[in-house]
């Protein structure tokens, strides 16, 4: 069961490498890296917060507080991951 999930997730990665790096170029400093997904099941894709970055809900305060108090929110958007679903049939083809 380990064994046949690290082959197809190894299959994943090098048939979506060029999707995946021609995803990163096209969204820039947007997002922080592109991965293939494990937990999506009717998605496409989805962008989600890194594993050290601020959440959603985070940012959305910080800049609500900023603009309460006349400043700017300057922060550049957080770590962002693009994870992909190589199951979902938009992506597949």
């Amino acid at each position: 069961d380990k064994d046949l999930q690290k082959r197809r997730s190894k299959a994943y990665e090098t048939k979506f490498r060029p999707l995946m790096r021609y995803m990163n170029k096209f969204y820039g400093v947007a997002v922080t890296k592109t991965k293939i997904s494990v937990r999506l099941g009717k998605a496409p894709a989805i962008v989600s917060s890194s594993e050290y970055g601020q959440t959603a809900n985070m940012e959305r305060i910080m800049q609500a507080q900023a603009f309460a108090h006349g400043g700017q929110y300057n922060q550049r958007g957080g770590m962002k991951t693009l994870e992909i679903n190589p199951r979902h049939p938009f992506i597949e083809s």
